[in-house]
C-alpha cells in the first residue's frame, strides 16, 4: 500500500494503450500521481461494448478500484464503433457523465486533465475546458494519419501546458507552439536498480541484441548485410512478433532464417534486465526512412545504458544528444565496423558510470515530479 498524503488536486489521465501494454507509461504515471492526489485514469483503449456485457469471457468492469486510483473505461451506449462519427459520440457521453461525476463528488479540488496522445481532443478538451490540461506528449504523432493529425495541431494549440519526452521531438513540436518543454523520458529504475539479475555464464561468442517489437519498424535489409559479414557473431532478438498469424514478410524471414540469428518472443519485464546482462552489444536498427523512427526516443537506450553496454544505432536524431556513448551508424558497413572494434578494445569503464548515470535522470519519479512541479500539482 502507498503511503499517501492528500492534496487538494484530482487528476484525470486519459490514454489510450491497453491497461495490459508493455508500454505502460500510463500505469507508472497514474501510480506516481496517486501518491498525493486524487486520480482517475481514463481508459479510452478499452471501451465497453453491449457485447462485453453479456459474453461473460469478455467481462471487463466500466469503474476498477486499483490501489488508490479509479479506472474508468467508457462504455459505448451506441453500437457500430468502426464508424468514427458513433465512435466520437460515444467518447463524448462518456466525458460528459466523467465530468459530470467529478463536479458533483470533487467539487473543490483543484482539477487537471494529463493526456498522452492527441486522438479524440477536440472531443474531450472543450469538455474538461475548466481543467488544467496537461499534454505530455511520449511519440512522434506527425506522421499520423487525418484526421488524427488535425487532432494533434488541436491539442498543440489548446493545451495549457505540454512536455515533450526528447529534444529532438521538442523541436517538432516548437513549429507550432513555442512553449515546449522538456521532461525525462521515463525509464523504470526501480526495476532495474532492486532487481538481483542471475550470474550468467560468460557465452563464447560475441551477442549482440536487441529487446522490443518485432515489426516494421527495423531496417532488416541492414541487418541482414550485417549478420551475413559477421556469421561469428551471434544475433539475439527479444521481443513480440507483431506480424502475428500473418507472417514474416520475406526480407524479416530472409533476416531470421540465418543460422546466427535468433529469436526469441517477448518476456516478462522483471526478466529484462536479466536478459540484457547477456548482451555484448545493444542495437537499435530502427529504419530512419519512417519519419516516426528517426524522431523516436526508445526506452531501449536507456535500459542500455543502465547495464552498461555499448550502443550501436541508426541515425535517430535524438542520438545527436548522446553522441560520445552511442556509435551512430548510416551503412551495414559502418556496423560491421562498429561491432568488430568493440570486440577488439572492449567499453570504457567511465562511460558506462556515465552512461548509467544519464538513464537514473530519466527515472519516472523525476519524470513525474518535473511535470507537477511546472503545473502546479505537488
Amino acid at each position: 500500500m502507498t503511503n499517501r498524503t492528500e492534496t487538494n488536486s484530482l487528476i484525470i489521465v486519459a490514454f489510450h494503450a491497453p491497461t495490459t501494454s508493455g508500454c505502460d507509461y500510463a500505469t507508472q504515471t497514474i501510480e506516481l500521481l496517486e501518491k498525493n492526489n486524487s486520480t482517475i485514469g481514463f481508459v479510452l483503449g478499452e471501451p465497453i461494448t453491449w457485447k462485453d456485457i453479456f459474453l461473460s469471457y469478455r467481462k471487463k468492469s466500466i469503474v476498477e478500484k486499483i490501489y488508490q486510483h479509479t479506472l474508468f473505461r467508457p462504455f459505448f451506449i451506441l453500437p457500430g464503433q468502426r464508424i468514427m462519427v458513433i465512435k466520437q459520440m460515444n467518447y463524448f457521453i462518456n466525458a460528459m457523465l466523467l465530468n459530470i461525476y467529478v463536479s458533483l463528488f470533487h467539487p473543490q479540488k483543484k482539477k487537471y486533465f494529463w493526456f498522452f496522445e492527441p486522438f479524440f481532443m477536440p472531443i474531450f478538451l472543450p469538455i474538461f475546458s475548466s481543467y488544467i490540461t496537461v499534454f505530455d506528449c511520449v511519440d512522434y504523432f506527425f506522421s499520423t494519419q487525418q484526421p488524427f493529425r488535425s487532432h494533434l495541431l488541436y491539442s498543440l494549440h489548446y493545451a495549457k501546458h505540454i512536455f515533450a519526452n526528447s529534444i529532438a521531438l521538442k523541436n517538432q513540436m516548437q513549429r507550432y507552439r513555442p512553449d515546449v518543454s522538456v521532461v525525462p523520458l521515463g525509464f523504470a529504475d526501480r526495476l532495474f536498480r532492486y532487481l538481483r539479475t542471475k550470474k550468467i555464464t560468460k557465452h563464447k561468442t560475441l551477442r549482440v541484441g536487441f529487446i522490443g517489437g518485432i515489426d516494421g519498424r527495423i531496417d532488416y535489409s541492414l541487418l541482414f548485410q550485417v549478420a551475413t559479414a559477421l556469421p561469428n557473431v551471434e544475433f539475439v532478438f527479444i521481443g513480440t512478433n507483431h506480424y502475428g498469424s500473418v507472417g514474416f514478410p520475406p526480407s524479416v524471414k530472409r533476416f531470421f532464417s540465418l543460422p546466427n540469428v535468433h529469436h526469441q518472443e517477448e518476456v516478462a519485464k522483471s526478466f529484462i534486465p536479466e536478459i540484457l546482462s547477456t548482451f555484448d552489444i545493444g542495437i537499435i536498427p530502427y529504419n530512419i526512412k519512417q519519419s516516426f523512427n528517426r524522431f523516436c526516443f526508445p526506452m531501449k537506450l536507456l535500459e542500455y545504458f543502465f547495464v552498461g553496454l555499448p550502443v550501436i544505432s541508426t541515425n535517430i536524431e535524438e542520438m545527436k544528444e548522446y553522441q560520445d556513448l552511442v556509435i551512430v551508424i548510416k551503412t551495414s558497413q559502418e556496423m560491421i565496423l562498429a561491432i568488430n572494434r568493440i570486440k577488439e578494445q572492449g567499453w570504457d569503464k567511465k562511460k558506462k558510470l556515465r552512461q548509467r548515470t544519464i538513464a537514473l535522470q530519466h527515472s519516472w519519479e523525476h519524470k513525474i515530479r518535473t511535470i507537477q512541479k511546472a503545473i502546479g500539482s505537488a
